[in-house]
């Protein structure tokens, strides 16, 4: 990300206060499936919810990638509802 917020600016400066710090957060749905198979390269947000609950709770997987995959659950439902596993 960090590669892509370089660059060159031209102009006349009018100001010296300028906030230039993004304070957004980037959604985990945004994110590319890391799994092979049939849904190798979607979003997390385009995936069936059914491949999310089974990579969620999946004990053979990578625990980055069931975090991923339990997020992704926590944002579909709502912070009520936590994945249980």
């Amino acid at each position: 990300m960090r590669r892509n917020t370089h660059g060159r600016g031209e102009g006349r400066i009018h100001g010296k206060d300028v906030d230039i710090t993004w304070k957004g957060v980037r959604s985990v749905g945004t994110y590319n499936n890391p799994l092979k198979g049939k849904y190798a390269g979607y979003k997390l947000s385009e995936l069936p919810d059914h491949y999310v609950h089974w990579a969620a709770g999946n004990d053979k997987l990578n625990g980055w990638i069931r975090s991923m995959f339990r997020k992704e659950l926590g944002r579909r439902h709502g912070r009520e509802q936590r994945f249980v596993s």
